[in-house]
């Protein structure tokens, strides 16, 4: 749990920093390390799809739009 934690928080910074390729890695793991967490997978999944819209390809906002 700390760990997923910890890694939302690097993902939240490199977001507000505008470091989207990093962003994008931090949310993956920490929806990867989340396990059966549901408040913090859907915390996470919020901003992974946020991310991915960011990046401003077509791919990644249709992975956004699907992400669950």
């Amino acid at each position: 749990m700390l760990r997923s934690q910890c890694l939302f928080g690097s993902g939240l910074a490199s977001f507000k920093l505008g470091v989207l390729d990093a962003a994008l890695e931090s949310f993956e793991a920490a929806l990867v390390t989340a396990g059966d967490d549901s408040h913090m997978r859907g915390h996470v999944t919020v901003l992974l799809a946020q991310t991915m819209w960011a990046i401003g390809t077509e791919e990644g906002r249709e992975a956004a739009k699907t992400s669950s």
